[in-house]
């Protein structure tokens, strides 16, 4: 056994590696081509972020008072478009023309996390409750059941238009690798760069 020689060959090896990566990853020249280039690259990375953040909140429900929901029918239309992305979060109270996220009425709906996001058309006082009478905006007719504040899960605060199928394609395996597995390579590997180009420019100076 020759400990040694193979301690340098290993060197010469990570040496030979490192500089041929520092060869074909040498900073380009700054002309308005890669300016024009470099903000579009940064522009994307910032959007699968975002779509990558929103995926995470929207699978893990985090944090806890804020949700986001995908709108699958078109009963809230023209106001929320079916397919986009709400953000919903509890208020201390409700008012006419609010639109909320609730859960169905569970003697009605088998799905126990079948949520309805509506506006409220009414409130009334019912055996000394308040409750709410919600209709979607395309929908001819109030709903058939009435809320109760206990249902309510919070006011919508922002909507998204069409996310909601950004978001669905990020959660199948070959969405969440082209939307946030590339995404978090190309960060990684531009940190990298960074690093190696400061390191080269202080021997250079």
């Amino acid at each position: 056994m020759k400990p040694k020689e193979d301690i340098k060959i290993n060197n010469e090896s990570a040496q030979k590696v490192l500089t041929l990566f520092r060869k074909f990853s040498k900073k380009p020249k700054s002309t308005p081509f890669n300016k024009v280039f470099n903000v579009i690259y940064e522009i994307l990375v910032a959007f699968l972020m975002l779509v990558a953040v929103l995926t995470m909140m929207s699978a893990l429900q985090v944090p806890k008072n804020f949700r986001i929901f995908v709108i699958e029918s078109g009963s809230m239309e023209p106001t929320i478009k079916a397919k986009s992305l709400i953000a919903v979060s509890p208020s201390k109270t409700y008012q006419e023309k609010d639109i909320i996220s609730f859960k169905a009425d569970l003697t009605q709906s088998k799905n126990k996390e079948f949520i309805i996001t509506h506006r409220i058309n009414e409130i009334k006082e019912e055996d000394g409750q308040t409750v709410f009478v919600t209709k979607g905006d395309a929908n001819n007719t109030p709903d058939f059941n009435l809320v109760h504040k206990s249902q309510i899960i919070g006011e919508v605060r922002f909507i998204l238009p069409f996310f909601g199928y950004i978001i669905g394609f990020a959660k199948t395996p070959i969405g969440f690798f082209i939307m946030i597995v590339i995404p978090a390579s190309l960060i990684i590997s531009s940190e990298i760069l960074g690093f190696i180009y400061k390191k080269d420019a202080k021997k250079t100076d």
